[in-house]
């Protein structure tokens, strides 16, 4: 599982990162992103369908919005995720991390990615239930 999960997040070695996914892969950083995502896109995707529920809201145009919020929220929390594990890592064992910023802002983008499309699938499998947002995002 471990391993499908970090080929996710590496898309499957296109956005392998040698030294930095080598560490999270080894110390299973990967999965409690992973979950953190995957709980983040419940949350907000329940909330669309069933807090929010309103016929105004019922356009492809705010379920995109609610998406877009969505996956920026979930990129922050990936890159903030991230570095705290590796830095926490790396100062267990009285080293510094030193990763540069770009190798946390592709991890963060390919969470951008990740979430995009698990907030489409769960909108696909929840949405039915809502009384006002049933036909978005396609109306």
């Amino acid at each position: 599982m471990e391993g499908f999960i970090a080929n996710l997040y590496e898309l499957f070695g296109v956005a392998n990162l040698e030294k930095f996914s080598d560490n999270m892969y080894h110390n299973n950083f990967y999965l409690p992103i992973f979950i953190i995502t995957l709980v983040v896109v419940v949350i907000s995707a329940l909330a669309y369908y069933y807090a929010l529920n309103h016929p105004r809201y019922n356009r492809w145009y705010h379920w995109t919005l609610w998406c877009l919020i969505t996956c920026f929220v979930n990129s922050i929390i990936t890159w903030i995720a991230a570095s705290d594990m590796l830095y926490t890592f790396y100062a267990e064992q009285g080293m510094d991390a030193g990763f540069p910023w770009t190798n946390y802002f592709v991890i963060s983008a390919v969470s951008f990615l990740w979430t995009n499309v698990f907030f489409l699938i769960f909108s696909f499998i929840i949405k039915w239930g809502s009384c006002n947002c049933k036909r978005s995002p396609f109306l």
